[in-house]
């Protein structure tokens, strides 16, 4: 396909976290979030890019969400979301240190938590701004050394 541009390789990396949000997570396909071009955002990755678009489940009270919608949380995996579920009936889970010794990613889940009707973090965690689009940092002009100048450093 000469003349178009090159196909960014984050949008690879998403199909792939995508796969395994359909082949682990229980996710349907009709439930991934697309862009109105019809790819996956490059922001975020699928499972946050669903939890954004979808306010009204979240957040999730801890103690008492279903295992299903655990796994919808990001930063808890299938492991982390089982551990969960069967901790919480044998032990009192008091906080963050609590998550993370289960597993739990509580920098990306902690905005999607709540614990005793407390959120466990006042806002999502930082993302980062980009000043060029994806696949687009470089000049699309060949270069004339060998090695690309952004290469020394």
């Amino acid at each position: 396909m000469e003349g178009q541009k090159a196909t960014p390789a984050m949008r690879e990396f998403r199909l792939y976290q995508a796969e395994h949000l359909l082949r682990q997570y229980g996710f349907r396909f009709e439930e991934l979030s697309f862009d109105p071009d019809g790819n996956l955002p490059l922001d975020h990755d699928p499972e946050t890019a669903w939890a954004l678009r979808h306010p009204e489940i979240f957040p999730l009270e801890l103690e008492t969400a279903p295992y299903e919608l655990l796994l919808r949380v990001p930063g808890i995996g299938p492991k982390a979301a089982l551990t969960l579920a069967r901790e919480r009936r044998r032990s009192v889970i008091r906080g963050l240190q609590d998550l993370k010794r289960l597993g739990v990613d509580t920098v990306r889940a902690g905005y999607f938590l709540t614990l005793k009707g407390r959120r466990l973090a006042p806002s999502l965690p930082a993302h980062q701004l980009r000043l060029f689009p994806f696949g687009e940092h470089m000049p699309q002009a060949p270069f004339k050394t060998v090695v690309p100048p952004c290469a020394y450093r």
